[in-house]
């Protein structure tokens, strides 16, 4: 139960791993702390409060960073995927399978 054809239902093993994982998590924790930092400056200019301002602020530019960082790790996908797709492109069909010799101490017995 909770399994589909193999595979787990969910595949992180707890919330932390989802959220600090991926470019999509970084995204997600990243937007969240931008919005959260903003309210944060709105109730600290309606309260008065110079360091609730501060937090906010802190808090929005570290939402920032967390969101660049989910787009550069997306580059970073997609530079290693087109890289390993025009290796195997240029690959397909040429390499194939040899059979270690029985000499050779790796070759399975």
């Amino acid at each position: 139960m909770g399994r589909y054809r193999g595979r787990p239902a969910w595949p992180y093993r707890n919330k932390s791993e989802f959220f600090h994982g991926g470019s999509t998590g970084d995204k997600i924790k990243g937007v969240a702390d931008q919005a959260m930092g903003a309210i944060k400056q709105g109730v600290g200019t309606v309260v008065g409060s110079e360091k609730m301002k501060v937090d906010g602020k802190v808090q929005e530019i570290q939402g920032q960073a967390a969101v660049a960082l989910g787009k550069i790790k997306d580059a970073v996908k997609r530079g290693a995927n087109s890289v390993a797709d025009a290796i195997n492109k240029k690959f397909q069909g040429k390499l194939r399978y040899v059979p270690l010799a029985a000499s050779n101490p790796l070759a399975r017995p």
